[in-house]
């Protein structure tokens, strides 16, 4: 499995008529593209939308950048004239609630990684964080992601202060037990969940 994960700005008073043309125009033609799982379309509340697509290989990840960048190109520039933030990688931990459904907040993590320690951090998130929320009160689900020098992680909950909580749970982890690793704290957005499609 891997996934695509792009931050927009946006300007606030443009953001509804964003997620409309991308509810109505984009979704449709990426939910078909092979191997399609999943898109998810965050709201973060200060200006900025995060995708997430998630597939079931590399290359249809990558397809996916491609696919985005043209449709932003063609249908969007007026309304997101910079060019998105990204990373993709693959997904080497996967954790959903056993009813997976589409949640209502999310929470991307992005950490800046000590070159040849992604495994080891994500083995430990494995181990000691993915454990705790899954346990927590409306979990749906977890994506760990190992990109060049950073790993990410993405999570899914009912509400948003299930959202904000796996953030203070995997702080006081890596503060714990990773600093050696990831000696830099993440980059956190935090967002509602505006779209949501699967396969």
């Amino acid at each position: 499995m891997h996934l695509a994960i792009r931050y927009y700005r946006v300007d606030p008073d443009s953001f509804d008529e964003v997620i409309r043309r991308i509810n109505e125009g984009f979704v449709p033609t990426i939910s078909d593209a092979p191997g399609f799982l999943a898109y998810y379309a965050l709201d973060t509340g200060d200006g900025v939308l995060a995708t997430v697509n998630v597939f079931e290989d590399r290359s249809g990840a990558e397809e996916s950048v491609r696919m985005a960048k043209d449709y932003v190109n063609e249908e969007l520039a007026s309304l997101l004239p910079d060019p998105p933030e990204a990373m993709a990688g693959e997904v080497v931990v996967h954790e959903a609630s056993e009813e997976e459904e589409q949640g209502g907040y999310a929470s991307i993590r992005r950490y800046q990684i000590n070159q040849g320690a992604t495994s080891e951090a994500l083995k430990q998130f494995h181990e000691g964080i993915v454990p705790v929320l899954d346990e927590s009160p409306g979990f749906v689900a977890y994506y760990g992601l190992e990109a060049e020098n950073e790993i990410a992680a993405f999570n899914i909950f009912e509400d948003r202060s299930g959202a904000e909580e796996s953030n203070q749970v995997a702080a006081d982890y890596v503060n714990e037990s990773l600093s050696s690793i990831l000696p830099l704290p993440p980059e956190i957005t935090v967002g509602e969940i505006a779209i949501y499609k699967t396969k």
